[in-house]
């Protein structure tokens, strides 16, 4: 081993240290007690771990041989080695890298076989073979080092420390008890924080999925209502829809916002079919791409045109809120019977209606469809007739002219004049219907104006007409004022 100082300076250096000790315990001594140094590592010489370095009151057996701490002539030595080595296995053991004490039974050390016993807690301070060892390493380099190991008699700390330390060790159990019994107190007032915070976090949750679900409902009626909104129907008897168009909204901002956008585009959408064929409006709404482009398409459309006979004479005889009211109650009737049987009503001229078949959309027998409206309109004129007269109001009359024929059809959003043209011989054809005589009238007009040549009958010449056929001719000569 290669050391700065020689194996007799290091037992000479533990003897001095076993005496400062044996000078304040009186009653420990040379056979109880001792202070030795041991090889515990050595990368280069395994062989060597457990070689004894030096040992207190031995400066003479060393200098002749080397020898393992077991194998030392002081039985303190020897027996205290042996216990290390039974209680860690080895010398070279990372128990041993730091501080460590225990307590061993020399009796049971130094029998043969040597074993290991540690003493009696109980009665450990009246045990007279009862050794206490401290054990300290200390590194000579990186590849050795030594350890320093005390031990002594426990009985060598004399009465007054054997009295301290029993009432150390009582105290020690009260302050174990007095610990349990804290431990346990604290442990069921954890166990009842984490179980009142654990209910505490689930009703936060239902509350928060409360919170959350409410929003979502609404999310999944808004799509709903969408969904309608794209057929046109603006579900206003629906308790969501009543609910956003009342002002009430829910707290999530986001969801706010888009419940508002909802509310004015149904708003938007509902206001635009009163203006526009509701068709259109839903072919629109659902993306159609040729609706919203300047388009022309042949079709063969049914026309239907119809007043109420002698409505001049009638409105003579009524004053302006009673003929408001007849007006109303009319319109209301003839529009509602023209739409049940697929009906677009596109123009209401004074007390007239102007409704088309198979225009914008495609309506399958749309020739028998208006020739049911016109027949359906019949009875619930009777039914209106009925409570007019219980209200003092004169019975009304209707005439109604229907032509089916090829027309040019155009978008209604983006060219509202060739729209009316496209439909024009249709409009002759009714108007031929309804009015047969006053036709070639107009047939003689449209001939000083444009060289077309429409086929009709005969009739009187210069002979004006009134009433809704003339706001149809007004508007046709409109429209041949501007081609």
């Amino acid at each position: 081993i290669a050391a700065t100082v020689s194996m007799r300076y290091i037992s000479m250096l533990t003897t001095i240290a076993l005496h400062q000790i044996q000078s304040g315990l009186t009653m420990t001594n040379d056979t109880n007690s001792n202070i030795f140094m041991v090889n515990r590592r050595s990368e280069q010489f395994a062989d060597q771990e457990g070689l004894l370095i030096g040992a207190a009151n031995d400066d003479s057996s060393l200098i002749e041989r080397l020898m393992n701490a077991t194998d030392s002539p002081q039985p303190i030595v020897r027996a205290t080695a042996w216990a290390i080595l039974l209680k860690f296995g080895s010398w070279n053991v990372d128990a041993l890298q730091n501080m460590s004490m225990f307590t061993y039974n020399f009796d049971a050390a130094t029998a043969d076989p040597p074993r290991f016993e540690p003493c009696d807690a109980d009665n450990w301070d009246h045990d007279e073979s009862c050794r206490q060892v401290g054990t300290s390493s200390i590194a000579l380099d990186d590849s050795t080092t030594w350890l320093v190991v005390t031990v002594m008699s426990q009985g060598g700390l004399g009465d007054t420390a054997r009295a301290t330390a029993s009432q150390v060790r009582k105290t020690v159990l009260n302050f174990r008890a007095n610990w349990e019994e804290s431990f346990h107190k604290e442990q069921f007032i954890i166990i009842a924080i984490f179980v009142s915070m654990s209910i505490g976090s689930l009703l936060m949750a239902i509350a928060l999925s409360i919170l959350v679900t409410g929003p979502l409902r609404h999310l999944t009626s808004l799509g709903a209502l969408m969904r309608r909104l794209g057929d046109l129907d603006f579900a206003h008897k629906d308790s969501i829809f009543m609910e956003i168009r009342s002002g009430r909204s829910s707290n999530i901002k986001e969801v706010s916002e888009l419940q508002e956008t909802f509310s004015r585009l149904s708003h938007c959408i509902e206001t635009f079919a009163l203006f526009v064929p509701e068709g259109v409006v839903r072919k629109i709404v659902q993306g159609g791409e040729k609706e919203r482009q300047p388009h022309v398409s042949m079709r063969t459309v049914t026309i239907m045109f119809t007043d109420i006979r002698d409505f001049t004479a009638i409105s003579e005889t009524l004053s302006q809120t009673d003929l408001l009211f007849v007006l109303t109650r009319y319109l209301t009737a003839m529009t509602g019977v023209a739409e049940h049987y697929r009906g677009e009503v596109t123009e209401i001229l004074g007390d007239g209606l102007l409704i088309f078949w198979n225009t914008p959309e495609d309506v399958p027998d749309h020739a028998a469809k208006a020739c049911a409206a016109a027949l359906a309109m019949q009875e619930a004129l009777a039914s209106l007739n009925e409570e007019l007269q219980s209200r003092d109001f004169p019975r009304l009359s209707i005439r109604c002219g229907l032509h089916t024929g090829f027309s040019y059809a155009t978008s209604p959003l983006t060219c509202s004049r060739c729209w009316r043209r496209a439909i024009w011989d249709a409009c002759t054809g009714v108007c031929r219907v309804l009015t047969p005589r006053k036709c070639p009238q107009r047939e003689h007009r449209l001939r000083q104006k444009d060289e077309v040549r429409l086929l009709g009958g005969s009739g009187e010449l210069g002979k004006p007409f009134g009433g809704p056929l003339q706001a149809l001719w007004s508007r046709c000569d409109l429209l041949w004022s501007h081609i």
